[in-house]
């Protein structure tokens, strides 16, 4: 399979913009041999590699880097340092209005624009009233640009990129512009032209175009790679990071240390096999199982309940309620063991929460929690998979 592109370590830094205050103090560095050291760092040791036919997804929060890595291998920037080869004739679409007079109307804009992009005269005139019709924008191809809005002015961006038929496409939140109809017909085209053997690179904040249109992904946090490869796990990944920040979790409290109340010993949770997991795949089953003490042998209650890693509830069920009596270990001892199965959470990070509580389940006594993780390559949202058939 041809590799289209290949980035080996590669980082770029910008000088960091200096106050009055400290301008004195950064000549006395220059002087000392130390004012190199004023840069901001956007990236930093990215390698990627883009072979024909495997579209990549790039992700991650405001400010991470993404469109500074894809103007790198585009050649709008050069990096600070490492190495990028490029062997393929890629179209961009980054900044759509970039490369537009706007004195000009909208046809004469496209040849300007086109050429840019690395057709000739001739062939941007076999495929002018395709780019035209593409563009929905009738009559007002003949006005001067700068009496567009910023929708029109995508939409003529767009369609001049859909004829120029490159091996490489790269995008840049493109999909996140315009009308809806006119993001259908966008999709419509990208669509066809991956599955004519096209390869897209793209950044977008929408995980459900990212899994839908790229087979692997790469999440960019603080201009360094965090993770990378199939595009349904690192988009989870980076949802259930997102999740977490969004609402950080507050621990909580526990009196294990109290032997002389109800406590939980242990926590655990088991695959099919008995076997302690914490990462589960969707539509399997999974097991809890809580070991607790008694200071005066009376079994006590336990609740059972799963969090999403932002506090979301998504289920709980205590012992008392299903009337189920634990098994007794030894004297002070009881197990229990809660069976999930064929589990339909969608993917993300999640809680299970254990409670012990009093006998008579009135007084919770103490909790433990630990972190699981549900995987699976569906594009289905919310919490959890209900079942349906579409009649």
């Amino acid at each position: 399979m041809k590799k289209l592109l290949q980035l080996d370590n590669i980082g770029k830094h910008y000088p960091q913009r200096l106050t009055s205050a400290s301008k004195l103090l950064y000549l006395f560095k220059i002087l000392m041999g130390k004012g190199k050291h004023n840069q901001k760092s956007v990236l930093s040791g990215v390698d990627l590699e883009v072979h024909a036919g495997h579209s990549i997804g790039i992700i991650g929060a405001n400010g991470a880097g993404k469109s500074t890595l894809l103007k790198i291998i585009s050649g709008i920037i050069e990096p600070s340092f490492g190495r990028i080869d490029r062997n393929c004739k890629l179209a961009m679409l980054i900044e759509l209005g970039a490369g537009f007079d706007d004195a000009k109307t909208g046809y004469e804009n496209i040849f300007i624009k086109s050429q840019l992009l690395g057709m000739s005269r001739a062939e941007v005139k076999k495929h002018l009233n395709s780019i035209i019709e593409f563009s929905g924008l009738g009559e007002n191809i003949h006005n001067p640009v700068r009496h567009y809005s910023s929708g029109m002015v995508v939409r003529l961006g767009f369609s001049i990129c859909t004829a120029v038929s490159p091996e490489l496409l790269i995008t840049d939140e493109v999909l996140a512009v315009g009308d809806e109809s006119f993001q259908k017909r966008c999709i419509r085209w990208i669509d066809s032209y991956l599955k004519n053997g096209g390869t897209l690179l793209m950044v977008s904040h929408s995980m459900y175009m990212i899994t839908r249109l790229c087979a692997s992904a790469m999440w960019i946090k603080d201009g360094k790679v965090n993770m990378q490869g199939d595009s349904h796990e690192v988009t989870q990944a980076y949802e259930s990071w997102h999740q977490e920040q969004r609402n950080p979790r507050n621990s909580l409290p526990s009196s294990a240390a109290d032997a002389g109340r109800y406590h939980i010993k242990s926590l655990r949770c088991l695959d099919a096999e008995d076997e302690e997991q914490s990462w589960f795949q969707l539509a399997t089953d999974f097991s809890v199982e809580i070991v607790l003490a008694s200071p005066d042998n009376r079994p006590p209650v336990v609740g059972i309940s799963i969090v999403r890693i932002d506090r979301v509830a998504v289920y709980g069920v205590t012992s008392e309620q299903d009337q189920v009596a634990p098994v007794k270990l030894a004297d002070g001892e009881y197990a229990y063991k809660l069976l999930f199965r064929d589990i339909q959470i969608l993917p993300g990070k999640y809680e299970i929460r254990a409670h012990a509580l009093d006998p008579e389940g009135m007084r919770v006594c103490d909790n433990r929690v630990i972190d699981i993780s549900i995987s699976g390559k569906t594009q289905e949202v919310g919490m959890v998979r209900l079942q349906h058939e579409w009649i």
